[in-house]
């Protein structure tokens, strides 16, 4: 299933991805263009400097919108393809107090669908003003620098008109030795926290964050719906430790159950983790004969799950 789910994650962000390669690329052209031309006045800094604002305005709106209009569907097909799960097990009798078209109408899945649009824009919105001070630190930086170079050389300066970079990081060597100018001739035009990314990269990172936690709350809301405390965390043997401490354990949502751990956290992990949760059932565990088994390496007693049989002990990884 987290094969599938990142697929339809990767088929749903290609129209986002492609529009804003696009949009990286004006920007990477305007700012190469800029520094080729630093010599020129202030009337050509500013409006460069409306150029850059509309690039980063446009970015964001076709962000803002995508995540509008993706992230509900995100959530929609969640609960859909959990309440099939759930439907299809022979061994689960619980019936859902909700159908799924009442169930999507509840004040807590608007409720939900809103935080998880509206803290995705805000990340990425953040994020691309930081990119965007960078870019705008960095035009700054190199007018002072041409101002204060008195004794320009006439090559160097014809190199400049040429937007030759060659010629420019000559001049100011010490300039494009920085972590900002780095970050540029890398395209990374946006900022969270102390890593730069290229925009596109970042808009998808967020919004797979994003779907994975659409269905991390569609799993607890099929859940309370279904009449289970317990949640599942999938597996596909991950190398990363954050993952690792739950990966393919069971846990208890209200934190009451003697058999199994409390759940403290929910996928996703980390940035672009592939982890999902689902609703499973006590009942369900003890037809199939698992429930010591899933207990014990849920509280750590064992090194691993009864099934999947793939599943690789965290320590032989």
């Amino acid at each position: 299933m987290s094969k599938a789910f990142k697929a339809d994650a990767a088929k749903r962000l290609i129209p986002l991805m492609k529009k804003l390669r696009k949009i990286e690329e004006d920007i990477y052209a305007l700012v190469i263009k800029s520094i080729g031309n630093a010599q020129m006045g202030a009337a050509y800094w500013n409006a460069q400097k409306v150029v850059l604002n509309n690039l980063y305005r446009e970015m964001n709106l076709v962000f803002k919108d995508w995540a509008t209009k993706e992230i509900p569907k995100r959530y929609k097909r969640s609960m859909s393809l959990i309440k099939k799960r759930i439907d299809a097990s022979v061994f689960i009798t619980n019936v859902g107090k909700k159908g799924l078209t009442e169930l999507l109408r509840t004040n807590a899945s608007t409720q939900i669908v809103r935080g998880l649009v509206d803290s995705s824009v805000e990340s990425f919105l953040s994020s691309s003003i930081a990119g965007r001070q960078n870019l705008k630190n960095l035009f700054i930086t190199t007018q002072q620098t041409l101002v204060n170079e008195s004794m320009v050389n006439v090559a160097v300066a014809t190199g400049f008109e040429m937007g030759d970079l060659g010629e420019a990081k000559t001049l100011l060597k010490s300039l494009f030795e920085t972590p900002t100018w780095e970050a540029i001739e890398k395209k990374q035009f946006v900022q969270a926290g102390k890593y730069r990314y290229r925009p596109h990269y970042y808009a998808e990172m967020v919004a797979r964050t994003k779907f994975h936690q659409a269905h991390s709350q569609a799993a607890l809301m099929q859940s309370a719906n279904h009449g289970t405390d317990l949640v599942e965390i999938s597996t596909h043997n991950t190398t990363t430790r954050i993952c690792m401490p739950f990966e393919g354990k069971i846990f208890s949502v209200k934190g009451g159950s003697l058999k199994f751990p409390p759940l403290i956290d929910s996928p996703p992990y980390h940035p672009n983790c592939l982890h999902l949760m689902y609703p499973t059932f006590e009942s369900a565990m003890e037809v199939q004969g698992t429930l010591k088994e899933f207990s014990e390496f849920s509280l750590g007693k064992v090194a691993r799950p009864p099934i999947p049989k793939s599943f690789i002990p965290i320590g032989a990884r």
